[in-house]
């Protein structure tokens, strides 16, 4: 992809975007606050050299994220390894990535509709521990989440 049209395409996808991250960050996320997109390269390609298992997957209802027992989840991620995160939404790849962020700060009560590809992933600083949140409709009204987590501290959590 050209220079010009990297540009023009980051720009158009900008404000869906910093959406999505005010949502999860419960705050105004302005484009100041994001990588280069080859800052962002550059960390894609770090993070894909390391192996993070052991891995976990779960299948759930989509309002689980809601409840005390998903939020007893995100705590012991942070005890496990407290590192803050990066926030990898697809639009991450056209805009930048944001900078790392502690766990605490994202918003997990964020809206269904959030993003239309249903995927985002949070990949500690360290890039050695990963979760990633699939969401989708699998019948009308029945929306459910997947949830991954991976890496040597965060793939060993319980839910």
């Amino acid at each position: 992809m050209s220079d010009l049209n990297a540009k023009f395409k980051a720009r158009s996808n900008l404000p869906a975007y910093l959406s999505e991250l005010e949502q999860l960050m419960r705050r105004a996320v302005s484009a100041d606050e994001l990588l280069s997109l080859e800052e962002t390269h550059t960390i894609r390609e770090r993070a894909a050299k390391f192996k993070r298992t052991p891995i976990w997957k779960r299948e759930l209802p989509f309002s689980v994220r809601e409840t005390p027992r998903f939020r007893v989840l995100i705590d012991q991620l942070s005890t496990l390894n407290s590192a803050s995160i990066y926030i990898w939404t697809p639009r991450a790849y056209i805009c930048g990535l944001h900078r790392p962020v502690p766990l605490q700060e994202i918003n997990f009560h964020f809206a269904f509709d959030i993003n239309r590809e249903g995927i985002f992933s949070l990949l500690t600083g360290d890039l050695r521990n990963g979760l990633l949140l699939d969401f989708s409709e699998e019948a009308v009204g029945v929306r459910t989440l997947e949830i991954e987590l991976s890496g040597e501290n965060w793939g060993l959590a319980n839910y």
